[in-house]
């Protein structure tokens, strides 16, 4: 519906209903110039005009889907068109992370409202919008079969993407048990918070995980983020053997690291909007830390990051396109809005053969060495079989010479 929106930016956030229903706001509403209207993070609130006309002979259901599950407070007020022309106030409704999960009237990961039209009837929509997180606000109409057909292929793809983080942490885990290397359980710690991070981005973790704890599904994106940026750091720095390969890097990934601290601690008491800012350069500064890093090791011959250095560009491309989408600088469409879910599955299963890798480098690095040790010896043995034949020899010379002189 974007296009076919009006907005109004209410910068103080001090407007009412009846004040945008008014002569005096009523023509301050400006078009959408996008199918999805994005303002980046702003602390202003937005009101928006949208109408619909029911044509048929009979009445209809419908669902209005706002695609953004991070908003705060969302009210959607109808109005009916009566025969003069003029809007009847027909009904309030209201949701966002403010309420409740379990008192929404549709039980989806993103705010939908159940509305009807009756034949032949015209509805008139005003809806505000108020959030510390990025100011989007995907609208579309839905029928209801098609709406359902559409959550039954979102399941199949979160199955997929959530399918593979699960059977990253089981395979890591039974290699943890077995080769009780250190990496597996970073690794493990790290996706384990990203796929949490992750589900409360999609909605999924409201839904599903705490659909009760209003204050958590406010503050959890922050803290994941803190918690995934530093188990990823803590990944790196081992895995690459940073303070080895890359001293300087290694500084630089210590102090990120405890970043992700900070930034874990402060989503507890500081205010969100700052919070999710800060969540958002942190990724940025590390993966922009880590890939250099990689290269260099690679360069000063530390075989075993060159998976490590695939994923993080692959994860890199996905970070760019979310943070890009939730600045307001880059459109919001499937790809913009799930790059992260893509960019982080191929990362998870290049992260996992990267340890696999390393580990057969490390086997390889010490056969080779072990050779090399039976190789040594063989030679001083080799060494002392000459100089024991050398002394056999001499002591025979000595000896024919000693016979002689007699």
């Amino acid at each position: 519906m974007g296009r076919s929106c009006e907005i109004l930016e209410d910068p103080d956030g001090k407007l009412t209903l009846y004040s945008v229903i008014s002569e005096n706001y009523s023509g301050q509403f400006k078009p959408v110039t996008a199918e999805i209207p994005n303002f980046g993070f702003t602390k202003s609130v937005y009101w928006v005009r949208f109408s619909a006309k029911n044509s048929t002979l009979s009445g209809i259901n419908r669902y209005i889907e706002i695609g953004f599950p991070l908003l705060d407070r969302i009210e959607l007020y109808t109005f009916n068109r009566n025969p003069r022309g003029e809007p009847d106030h027909l009904q309030q409704e209201t949701t966002g992370l403010d309420f409740s999960f379990i008192f929404m009237t549709v039980k989806h990961r993103n705010f939908v409202f159940a509305v009807h039209f009756p034949a032949g009837s015209e509805r008139i929509f005003y809806m505000r919008v108020e959030t510390d997180d990025g100011m989007i606000f995907p609208v579309t109409f839905w029928d209801i079969t098609t709406f359902n057909d559409k959550i039954q292929m979102e399941n199949f793809l979160f199955g997929i993407y959530y399918g593979i983080i699960i059977a990253m942490l089981f395979y890591n885990l039974f290699l943890l048990i077995f080769t009780r290397d250190r990496n597996y359980l970073s690794y493990i710690l790290y996706i384990s918070f990203f796929g949490l991070f992750q589900m409360s981005m999609n909605g999924l973790a409201f839904q599903y995980l705490w659909p009760d704890h209003i204050w958590w599904a406010k503050h959890a994106n922050p803290f994941l983020i803190g918690m995934s940026c530093l188990l990823a750091a803590l990944f790196s720095l081992r895995f690459l053997d940073m303070p080895r390969y890359t001293p300087v890097f290694s500084r630089v990934m210590t102090g990120l690291m405890i970043a992700g601290i900070i930034l874990s601690a402060s989503s507890f008491f500081v205010p969100y909007s700052i919070t999710i800012i800060a969540g958002q350069l942190l990724p940025l500064a590390m993966i922009l830390t880590a890939l250099p890093a990689a290269y260099l090791s690679i360069m000063r011959g530390n075989r075993a990051a060159r998976f490590y250095l695939i994923a993080w560009i692959t994860f890199f491309i996905g970070v760019i396109l979310s943070t890009l989408r939730v600045m307001g600088l880059i459109p919001h469409n499937f790809l913009t809005e799930h790059g992260l879910q893509i960019g982080s599955g191929f990362e998870m299963v290049l992260l996992s053969i990267a340890l696999a890798d390393r580990i057969n480098i490390m086997k390889k690095e010490k056969e080779e060495a072990q050779q090399e040790v039976i190789s040594t010896q063989q030679k001083v043995v080799d060494s002392l079989n000459r100089s024991k034949q050398e002394i056999e020899d001499a002591h025979r010379l000595l000896s024919l010479s000693e016979e002689k002189y007699r």
